[in-house]
């Protein structure tokens, strides 16, 4: 199930267990026996939470609900983002949840980082 769109990013075909069951045992020896393996160097996985809500402001349970940032909250993801500028992250990618208050945080993130034309997945299960 491809609903959030990433798979389709990868350039990937999808096949059957067995094609690809198959595929895998007669590819997996060439490739060790010639040195095919390529060396990627390690990526850095930034976790960012959203900014305050305007329910975390009234120290109000938020869960699945889905209340927008408040002016707190569009400040420290401003400030989130500076402090990525400061380290020298960058960015390829953004996985978000559907929730409002972490949409509209991921793309002022992207904003301040000025990188909004990234590609940001959206899922329910980040929820």
């Amino acid at each position: 199930m491809d609903e959030d769109g990433y798979y389709g990013m990868l350039g990937r075909k999808k096949r059957g267990i067995l094609r690809y069951l198959v595929g895998r045992m007669v590819r997996v020896p060439y490739r060790a026996l010639f040195g095919e393996y390529a060396r990627a160097e390690p990526g850095t996985l930034i976790l960012v939470r959203h900014g305050e809500s305007l329910w975390n402001a009234n120290k109000t349970f938020t869960g699945w609900a889905d209340p927008d940032l408040s002016q707190q909250g569009y400040r420290e993801v401003e400030h989130a983002a500076r402090l990525l500028l400061e380290g020298g992250y960058k960015v390829d990618v953004v996985f978000t949840s559907r929730l409002k208050r972490a949409i509209r945080s991921s793309f002022l993130l992207l904003r301040e980082l000025n990188e909004v034309y990234l590609p940001v997945f959206k899922s329910w299960r980040l929820n």
